[in-house]
């Protein structure tokens, strides 16, 4: 799996050294014209004198109408990065406001001095950019992450639920990247769809809610190097009709189901010393409340926490294990669900992108987080939602 940057001019601020010098070469490597951003010209030169098609820009952040100046002067950007930072270490009791307005200034005040600049020529020109900003998980939140070229030749990958949707663009695109794939459904007829297209895609049909009958077939399966977790179900109801048989469907697939095949395929894990990688599906009503979902939310919750628990667990033998939350992601059921503008307005209008999800957009992230460009995020629950969140 490939992605370029070919023809995209992207700034990088902080580039001179260490993580946005990372950035700014892995970039251009990918085909972008590249402009770095630092205030220390001998770092840029340095960079320069190895990638002399990178251009170079000087300039302390911390100086908000020079800066200002500086980057409007260099015109349109299709990408930004801020990089840019500073950490002063001390004890609380010892913090100054010198020493509070020097980070301040830094790393917050010229990520908005920067990004308005970038942003409101983004909005002239009508590109459809993208902005990353680098945080710490000092901040309780961090999300980072590049994909150029993703290959998982040789990689044996479970993907439940696969029949159809989501789980069908995950298994088809992991094919595409060269791995093995073992497509896993209740439902035949699909899988035998998706078999005929891709003959050389293994598949097995189960019922995951069934616990027994699941261990022993997945159990046969042998060793696997990720698994993504995407079987579940929506029963959607106002609350004061949900019924114990309801929940009981709900958990028992969304979640239980989750638990039994994780245990199968990290056991085989650990025993073969394999660093895997699991990803369970989880959505954003695991975050948000969302009418008539009142179960289904409570299932996914409680798979969010299911995946940190996991995580923290397996961890130490080098499995990582994290969730994507999306929002309504337009696969051809939700279509006939979510075309109603009736019905879909009142949910867009809380997205700042004004739209739901496509499949390859989930599937793009599902990718990254199981490859080895994410080996160091584990226990994250990685929204998917156009900025749902945010708001």
């Amino acid at each position: 799996m490939e992605i370029s940057f070919k023809g995209k001019r992207i700034l990088v601020t902080g580039a001179g050294q260490g993580i946005g010098r990372g950035i700014a070469v892995e970039l251009w490597r990918a085909g972008a014209n590249i402009v770095a951003l630092s205030r220390t010209r001998s770092h840029l030169e340095t960079l320069q004198s190895e990638y002399p098609s990178i251009d170079i820009v000087d300039v302390d952040v911390a100086d908000w109408e020079k800066t200002r100046k500086v980057v409007e002067s260099l015109g349109h950007f299709d990408a930004l990065v801020n990089n840019a930072a500073i950490a002063i270490c001390e004890p609380f009791l010892d913090c100054s406001p010198s020493d509070f307005d020097k980070m301040f200034n830094i790393n917050v005040k010229a990520t908005l001095n920067i990004s308005q600049i970038v942003a409101r020529k983004m909005v002239e020109n009508k590109t459809h950019g993208a902005i990353v900003n680098i945080s710490s998980q000092a901040s309780k939140s961090s999300y980072t992450g590049l994909k150029m070229e993703i290959s998982f030749k040789g990689k044996r990958i479970l993907v439940t639920g696969a029949g159809q949707g989501i789980g069908r663009g995950i298994a088809v695109e992991l094919w595409r990247a060269g791995a093995n794939i073992v497509a896993l459904s209740r439902t035949r007829s699909h899988l035998e769809t998706l078999q005929s297209e891709y003959p050389s895609i293994d598949i097995v049909d189960v019922d995951v809610a069934d616990w027994e009958k699941t261990r022993k077939v997945v159990e046969s399966l042998g060793h696997f190097d990720a698994l993504v977790n995407n079987a579940a179900i929506a029963i959607c109801e106002p609350f004061l009709d949900c019924s114990p048989s309801d929940f009981d469907k709900m958990f028992n697939i969304n979640v239980k189901a989750t638990l039994n095949i994780s245990q199968i395929v990290a056991r085989k894990m650990v025993e073969n010393k394999t660093h895997g990688a699991i990803v369970n599906i989880s959505s954003q009503a695991s975050k948000a409340a969302l009418k008539d979902h009142a179960i289904y939310s409570a299932s996914k919750a409680a798979l969010d926490a299911l995946t940190r628990s996991m995580a923290l667990e397996l961890g130490p033998y080098g499995i990582r294990v994290n969730s994507v939350n999306p929002t309504v992601i337009m696969t051809e059921m939700a279509k006939v669900g979510w075309s109603d503008p009736a019905k879909a307005s009142a949910m867009l209008a809380k997205i700042p992108l004004g739209r739901f999800g496509e499949v390859s957009e989930v599937v793009n992230a599902v990718v990254f987080l199981l490859s080895e460009r994410s080996s160091m995020i584990n226990g994250v629950e990685l929204p998917i939602d156009g900025g749902f969140l945010a708001t």
